[in-house]
């Protein structure tokens, strides 16, 4: 508007300056002329003014919280109680500040005056509330930075644990309740978590105070308080004997030729364990001392075709006979070959068979020997076998 105001009043002077002045191409009519044209301006001008007149406050934003108002010519913002007419009312005046709860209200500052105790700066957190942002996290928020948390010690940087207390984790700066503090384990072990304050026990030993033995354990000697691994904890001695010190495991055997070194489970010589060590084993003689059996076993007999001679007709064909009792294994060779084990034979069993086969135009020997638990062979019972077709 001052702008304007001062472009018309040039514009006027100009206008002025020029019908005074002598025109020496112009006579007097057209100065009169002029005169009366440069009054017919001024009143035109005047007019013009009073309907070109602007709002001061036309253009003035007061952003919602205030008006606008006129003063000496000027357009300003009159602010609602809070808001900064210097910024139009866009902005909180001096002691008051934004809403977090509302943003775009201005509230009284409840920080004002509050200084954290030089330990931290104070936050809004609504028209009334506040809350200090301590330097550490060990600071008392609630005491706003005065104190040191539950716990901590060494105010203001509250970096050690008050007694009591202890940090856990290990090297995490977290003080908690010392929950292993007076816990003895019994001598047995150690509380190695003071958030749950449980004992950690020694092996062998177990319970909330490490005091009895753990499963597999033993006190030994009795009454000493003393675990040790049970060496008999699963020891049967195979039920002939009893295991009496856990700190060995060694079987007392229930017969004297009963091996307590093999925990009862075997002989101490070659007495039979299926007897209970009360007889020899196959193969040897002379009980209690079992030495071995040299007597061979009687020579096996062929019973088929009565042990003689005989042809066949048809490939395969079998072999009966019988053996004695102390007969192991029975045995067969072919033309004088290696003998081989006639694997269906059953041990002790006083019959045997055997199958084979033959080619056309074949004629084969086969010789059947015995042998006993030592391996003692009987004599041969042989027979001759030919396929003529």
């Amino acid at each position: 508007m001052k702008n304007l105001m001062i472009l018309l009043s040039i514009a006027f002077v100009m206008v002025s300056c020029g019908d005074g002045s002598d025109d020496p191409y112009d006579g007097g009519d057209a100065d009169d002329d002029a005169g009366d044209d440069d009054s017919g301006t001024d009143d035109d001008t005047e007019t013009d003014d009073d309907t070109d007149t602007e709002d001061p406050c036309e253009n003035v934003d007061c952003n919602d919280h205030g008006e606008c108002i006129e003063v000496e010519g000027e357009g300003v913002c009159n602010c609602d109680i809070g808001y900064d007419p210097l910024t139009d009312c866009g902005t909180c005046a001096t002691g008051y500040v934004d809403n977090p709860l509302s943003p775009g209200e201005c509230i009284l500052d409840p920080c004002d005056g509050i200084t954290c105790s030089g330990n931290g700066t104070c936050d809004v957190l609504g028209p009334i509330s506040y809350e200090c942002n301590c330097d550490n996290d060990n600071l008392n928020v609630a005491d706003d930075c005065a104190t040191c948390e539950t716990g901590y010690a060494n105010y203001p940087t509250c970096d050690t644990c008050d007694t009591g207390y202890t940090e856990w984790p290990l090297l995490s700066g977290i003080c908690i309740v010392d929950l292993c503090d007076g816990v003895t384990c019994s001598g047995n072990g150690t509380c190695d978590d003071p958030s749950v304050g449980t004992c950690d026990c020694d092996t062998g030993y177990d319970g909330a105070d490490c005091s009895t033995c753990d499963t597999g354990y033993t006190e030994w000697p009795l009454l000493s308080g003393v675990c040790i691994l049970d060496q008999c904890d699963g020891q049967t001695c195979y039920g002939n004997g009893t295991c009496d010190d856990p700190s060995t495991g060694v079987c007392s055997c229930d017969n004297a030729y009963l091996d307590d070194t093999d925990d009862c489970g075997s002989c101490v010589g070659n007495q039979d364990y299926a007897d209970d060590c009360n007889s020899c084993l196959p193969g040897y003689d002379n009980y209690p001392s079992c030495t071995p059996d040299v007597t061979a076993p009687a020579d096996p007999v062929i019973t088929t075709n009565g042990g003689v001679d005989f042809p066949i007709y048809q490939a395969d064909f079998d072999l009966d006979g019988t053996c004695t009792s102390d007969t192991y294994t029975m045995w067969v060779s072919i033309d004088g070959g290696v003998a081989t084990q006639i694997t269906g034979y059953t041990s002790y069993s006083t019959s045997w068979s055997w199958s084979s086969s033959m080619g056309l135009f074949e004629t084969h020997e086969y010789c059947f020997h015995a042998e006993d638990y030592a391996g003692n062979p009987s004599g041969q019972d042989c027979v001759n076998i030919t396929r003529p077709s």
